[in-house]
C-alpha cells in the first residue's frame, strides 16, 4: 500500500527530466543540422597541394589559370545535359519492357524515370553545398560523375532485366545524386573564380547543361536506332566518363585572399571566400543569418521566381518527342531532332541571358523569362488545337527559353543579394526547387493527363488542363518577380537616404 505512492512519486520525478532530454536531444539535432549547413570552413592546404594546384592538372600540365575551368565546366555540364533528351528513350524503353509482359509499359509510366532523376538531383544539390565549401569541389565531382556512371550501368541492366524498379533506382536514385552534386560543384567553384563576370562564368556551366540537351539528342537518338536502349545507356556512360574524370582533376578553389586580376573592386568579398575558423560565437551569428536570409521575403521571391521560371518546361520536357510522335504523327528522327532544337534554346536561354544579365540586371531578365513562359503556352494551346505541329513546336522552343534564363541567372541572383559565406547553401537550398517542380509538378501533369486520356478527351486538347494550370504558375512568377523589384528598389532608397541627409548635414 506504501509503495505505490513512491513509484508514482519517482515517476513524477522522471517525467521532467525525461522532457529535458528530449527537449536537449531536439535541440542537439537542431544545432548538428544548422552546423552541417552554416559551417563552411574548410582545413588549410598543405604546401605540396598548394603547389600541386598551380599546375592545370594537380602538379601536371601548364601553368593553372582560371581560364582553364571554363572548358572543364563546360564539357562537365554537356554530358549532365544529356538528362534532358530524356523524351528520346520514352518509346524505346516502354516497348522493351513491354516485351512479354501481362500489361504493356506507358511512355507515360517511363517519363516517371525523368521526374525521379530531377527530384533526386536538386535535394543532391541541395545537400552537398556545405560539404562542398568544406572539401573543395574535387572529390565531389569525382563522386558526381562516379555515380553518375553507375545510375547509367543500373539503367541498362535495369532494360536488359526488364525492372520498372530498377530503373527508378537507378538513373533515378543513384544517377540523379551524381548529377546533383556534379552540377552544385562547377557552379560554385565558377563564382568563385569569378566574381567579377558572375553572369558569363554561369553562363559557361549552365549553358555547358543546355547544350548536352543538343549534343545527347544528337549522339542517342541514332544509337537507339541501330543498338538497343541498354547497350546505348553503356555507350553514353563510356564517353561521359571518358570528359568528366579527366575534367574533375581541373576544378579547385581559389586559394585565401584570391582576388581576380585588374579588378580590386571584389577584393572584400573574395577574401571572404576563404575564412578561417569561426568561433563559437560567429558560427551561431552565422547560423543565425542562414536562417534569417532564408526565411527573408527577398529570398522567398527568388525562390518563387526561379520555381515557376522552370516549370512549364520541366514538365513537358520528357513528353517533346513523344507530341511529335504520337499526337502529330511524325518519325523518330523528327523527334529526336526537335528535341535538339528544345535543347538549343534552353542552351541559348542559360547563355545568353546570363551574359545580358550583367548588363540589364538579375530580376529583369527573370521577370521576363515568365513572359516568356505566358507567350509559350499560349502558342502551344493553339497549335494543339489547329493541328499546326511548327507552332506548337515553337512554343516549346519558348519554354526552354525561359526555362534557360531561370538557371543561368540564379547563381549571379542570389550572389549578389546575400553574404558570400551564406550564398552556396542558399544556392543549394534553390536547388530544391528543382526538385520539387520535377516531382510535384510532374506528377500532377502525368495525373491530369492520364485522366483526360482516359475520359476520352479528344487529341488536340489532351494538354489543355495542364496548360491552364501552367499558365497560372507563369503569372504568379511574374507577380512574384514585379514584387521583388519593387522591394529591392525601396531597399536602394532607404540605404541611399543616410548617405545623402549626411552629405546635406556636412
Amino acid at each position: 500500500m506504501n509503495q505505490a505512492p513512491a513509484v508514482n512519486g519517482a515517476a513524477e520525478i522522471r517525467a521532467p527530466e525525461a522532457a529535458h532530454h528530449n527537449e536537449h536531444h531536439k535541440n542537439g539535432v537542431v544545432t548538428v543540422i544548422g552546423q552541417y549547413f552554416t559551417d563552411t570552413h574548410h582545413a588549410p592546404k598543405s604546401q605540396k597541394e598548394i603547389l600541386a594546384e598551380t599546375r592545370v592538372f594537380m602538379g601536371h600540365g601548364g601553368e593553372f589559370k582560371r581560364w582553364n575551368l571554363l572548358p572543364a565546366a563546360l564539357l562537365n555540364h554537356v554530358c549532365l545535359g544529356g538528362i534532358y533528351d530524356w523524351s528520346v528513350y520514352n518509346g524505346p524503353i516502354a516497348r522493351r519492357m513491354s516485351e512479354g509482359a501481362a500489361e504493356p509499359v506507358s511512355e507515360e509510366t517511363v517519363a516517371v524515370s525523368f521526374f525521379i532523376t530531377v527530384g533526386v538531383l536538386g535535394m543532391a544539390s541541395f545537400l552537398t553545398g556545405p560539404w562542398l565549401e568544406r572539401h573543395g569541389p574535387r572529390i565531389p565531382a569525382l563522386l558526381g560523375a562516379t555515380l553518375y556512371m553507375i545510375g547509367q550501368a543500373l539503367a541498362a541492366l535495369a532494360c536488359h532485366i526488364q525492372s520498372l524498379g530498377l530503373l527508378y533506382f537507378g538513373i533515378g536514385v543513384v544517377g540523379g545524386s551524381g548529377l546533383g552534386i556534379s552540377y552544385i560543384t562547377v557552379i560554385m567553384t565558377l563564382q568563385k573564380y569569378f566574381p567579377d563576370k558572375r553572369g558569363e562564368s554561369a553562363a559557361y556551366a549552365t549553358g555547358g547543361f543546355g547544350l548536352g540537351g543538343v549534343v545527347g539528342s544528337l549522339m542517342q537518338t541514332p544509337l537507339l536506332q541501330k543498338t538497343t536502349v541498354a547497350n546505348t545507356f553503356l555507350i553514353v556512360m563510356c564517353v561521359y566518363a571518358v570528359i568528366q574524370f579527366p575534367a574533375a582533376f581541373i576544378f579547385r578553389f581559389p586559394p585565401e585572399g584570391y582576388v581576380p586580376p585588374a579588378n580590386a573592386k571584389d577584393r572584400a568579398r573574395a577574401v571572404a571566400t576563404n575564412t578561417p575558423a569561426a568561433t563559437p560565437a560567429e558560427h551561431a551569428a552565422k547560423q543565425e543569418s542562414f536562417a534569417k536570409d532564408a526565411m527573408s521575403l527577398k529570398y522567398i521571391l527568388i525562390y518563387l521566381v526561379f520555381f515557376t521560371s522552370i516549370m512549364s518546361c520541366l514538365v513537358t520536357m520528357p513528353q517533346i518527342a513523344d507530341i511529335a510522335v504520337s499526337m502529330f504523327h511524325k518519325s523518330a528522327s523528327m523527334a529526336g531532332m526537335v528535341v535538339s532544337i528544345n535543347g538549343f534554346f534552353r542552351l541559348l536561354g542559360k547563355a545568353g541571358f546570363a551574359v545580358i544579365s550583367d548588363y540589364f540586371g538579375r530580376m529583369p531578365i527573370l521577370l521576363l523569362s515568365e513572359v516568356l513562359q505566358v507567350v509559350a503556352l499560349l502558342l502551344m494551346l493553339i497549335g494543339f488545337h489547329v493541328g499546326n505541329f511548327w507552332l506548337s513546336q515553337v512554343g516549346l522552343f519558348f519554354c526552354g527559353l525561359g526555362f534557360g534564363a531561370g538557371f543561368g541567372v540564379l547563381p549571379a541572383a542570389i550572389s549578389e543579394n546575400f553574404e558570400p559565406e551564406i550564398a552556396p547553401s542558399l544556392y543549394g537550398l534553390s536547388m530544391t526547387a528543382w526538385s520539387f517542380a520535377a516531382v510535384g509538378g510532374g506528377i500532377l501533369f502525368n495525373v491530369i493527363f492520364k485522366h483526360d486520356k482516359a475520359v476520352g478527351t479528344p487529341e488536340p486538347h489532351l494538354y489543355d488542363n495542364n496548360i491552364y494550370w501552367l499558365f497560372a504558375i507563369s503569372v504568379l512568377g511574374f507577380a512574384c518577380a514585379a514584387a521583388f523589384m519593387v522591394l529591392d528598389r525601396r531597399s536602394r532608397v532607404a540605404a541611399a537616404k543616410p548617405k545623402t541627409a549626411a552629405v546635406v548635414a556636412a
